[in-house]
């Protein structure tokens, strides 16, 4: 059988969870990964995917008294018409704990997880620290990682990938940045780079590359310059899945979202 999988950075806009959801509704995804949801927006997402997704987790309560602003005002969803159950180990891999959501999902003896890593802009070190614990879970247990990963900086055609640890000077040349937030910059190209191409090393692969090879694929516009894209949303998983589709649908980057939905099928 195929099971098709689907992850969407819903921006936090509660105000259109409904029209959001019925346009969500039309994938017919068997799992949905949902990120950037306010506390305001959990309930109404549940009563929207009660009607189709008989399992609902949801992050919402990693975290007691938690601020309705700032950058940890977002948790993460995952609904599934299989029946998942949360796997509790998920929080010793990430800072903030509300920004992973790991199931089990039991008939297929498979582990999804969701998360959204915080840009490095606005919260420094911490997207690093999210990058490094992350791949170690990957290294733990075999698991699909979906989610807003805030990176790769640029992809090129041939296959070369820029991280925020890195520069592209005036001559086209790219170089490494010495010092990012008062700290080594290696060590944040090399977070990034891990997470993203060295999965390889662990028997992993990007399930959207590994269908399309190098395209210049994109999941986000810049609210600044609309001709800079970025390839942030992501589904990693074991290497030995069998991807039959791989899609970035970024006509729900529009008015719905900021970020456009991905969704894949895998032969299970």
């Amino acid at each position: 059988m195929t099971l098709k999988i689907l992850t969407w950075n819903t921006a936090g806009r509660t105000k259109r969870i409904p029209d959001q959801w019925e346009y969500l509704k039309m994938k017919d995804a068997d799992i949905v990964c949902l990120q950037e949801i306010q506390q305001g927006g959990d309930l109404i997402w549940r009563d929207h995917l009660n009607s189709h997704y008989p399992y609902i987790v949801s992050s919402v309560s990693f975290v007691k008294n938690r601020s309705k602003t700032g950058p940890r005002k977002y948790h993460l969803i995952i609904a599934s018409k299989q029946e998942i159950e949360l796997d509790r180990n998920s929080s010793e891999y990430v800072p903030w704990v509300e920004r992973l959501l790991v199931v089990n999902l039991t008939r297929f003896n498979l582990k999804i997880a969701t998360t959204h890593i915080p840009p490095g802009g606005n919260n420094g070190w911490v997207k690093i620290e999210f990058f490094e614990g992350l791949y170690k879970m990957l290294e733990a247990r075999p698991t699909i990682l979906t989610g807003d990963f805030n990176s790769p900086r640029h992809e090129f055609e041939a296959g070369t990938l820029v991280t925020w640890g890195q520069r592209i000077n005036s001559k086209g040349e790219i170089t490494l940045r010495k010092r990012i937030h008062g700290q080594d910059g290696i060590r944040w190209h090399e977070g990034e780079l891990k997470l993203l191409k060295g999965i390889r090393q662990i028997n992993y692969k990007d399930m959207y590359r590994d269908k399309h090879g190098y395209d210049l694929a994109y999941s986000w516009l810049t609210g600044k310059n609309k001709d800079i894209k970025y390839r942030f949303d992501h589904i990693i998983g074991p290497s030995e899945i069998e991807v039959l589709s791989a899609t970035y649908d970024n006509k729900s980057m529009r008015s719905l979202s900021d970020h456009s939905i991905f969704s894949f099928v895998m032969r299970v």
